[in-house]
């Protein structure tokens, strides 16, 4: 398969630049890239100054509903504060109008997509810094699993044991679906239903959403080798994102409650009590070096397919796993 076809998982982003002569080239221009300035009694700008650039308005209440986040702020280090111009967003949007993240995207939409973006801001060949990136897909659930996609992103029982203390929160988000997120230190992870959150752009598909951010450059630059905005050209950097993306899902496993409606044996019973909770599982991956995890994950699949229910958390780890060997649907 062609680079070109390959499907890219870059979402969202953050970049920093504080190149001084750029910076005064964006406070010349601010009107044009939608910054108003602010400025105290004695005609002095103050910071920090925000703008929303490219996006569209929400009709009644006259608020930017999409778009690129654009700040002026000042960067402190070791005392010393610099002007920089930040610019957040989302790749994935930007390539849909700012519409929606519910299909996939190649590599080569991706290229189609920095060359606008460094053309509109003038980004190509300046010092620049990505502060954060975000990685994602979204996968269909075949109806043969016979599940949502809120119910799944309810289900989810464990994403990664082994990390340093890492938060698990549910979230209701209502008409919208469940969202699960994982967070530590420097990573924010999300699992949810993203047929319902954008259900007009899902064809009636149900389509679970998996994405994890790095949240500051230094654990950017160290996990997949990106400082910069001219970095994102390279497709190396793009296949170190994909492996970071695999390892950090590489043990996903979601509940599956069609166990509960058969007739079971006592002791398989006692394993499902055990199985729903995702405590068990984040404490079997801790213990005697993941052997426990691994020999508990094996039961369960062994459940499954006894009783002839198709596997919903292998199924997922093959979609993330195919993500740089299939073409894009």
């Amino acid at each position: 398969m062609y680079i070109d076809e390959q499907r890219c998982l870059y979402d969202g982003f953050k970049i920093r630049v504080c190149d001084k002569s750029y910076v005064q080239y964006i406070l010349e221009n601010s009107d044009k890239y939608g910054i108003e300035k602010k400025y105290n009694k004695h005609g002095v700008i103050i910071y920090p100054l925000s703008g929303n650039f490219l996006g569209y308005k929400r009709t009644q209440e006259n608020k930017y509903l999409k778009g690129f986040q654009l700040s002026l702020l000042i960067e402190y280090k070791n005392g010393d504060g610099e002007i920089c111009f930040e610019i957040s967003g989302s790749f994935h949007k930007f390539f849909n109008n700012w519409k929606h993240n519910s299909n996939n995207y190649t590599y080569k939409d991706f290229i189609f997509v920095l060359d606008k973006i460094s053309k509109i801001f003038h980004l190509q060949g300046i010092y620049s810094r990505v502060c954060n990136i975000e990685f994602g897909i979204n996968i269909i659930v075949p109806p043969k699993y016979k599940i949502s996609s809120k119910a799944l992103a309810d289900l989810c029982v464990i994403a990664k044991g082994k990390t340093k203390n890492e938060n698990r929160t549910n979230r209701d988000r209502c008409e919208k679906g469940q969202s699960l997120y994982f967070e530590n230190e420097s990573t924010k992870s999300k699992i949810y239903a993203k047929s319902f959150q954008q259900k007009e752009y899902s064809n009636g598909n149900e389509i679970i959403r998996i994405e994890s951010k790095i949240c500051n450059s230094r654990s950017v630059e160290q996990s997949i080798g990106i400082f910069s905005f001219d970095d994102l050209y390279y497709f190396n950097h793009h296949e170190k994102a994909i492996k970071y993306f695999k390892k950090r899902f590489q043990h996903l496993l979601f509940y599956q409650p069609e166990l509960e409606h058969l007739v079971l044996k006592a002791e398989e019973k006692s394993l499902l009590i055990d199985f729903i909770k995702p405590n068990f599982w984040q404490e079997q991956y801790k213990l005697d070096k993941k052997r426990n995890f691994k020999f508990n994950r094996s039961l369960y699949f062994s459940m499954l397919e006894k009783n002839r229910i198709p596997n919903i958390s292998n199924y997922i780890l093959d979609e993330i796993n195919s993500v740089n060997t299939k073409h894009t649907v």
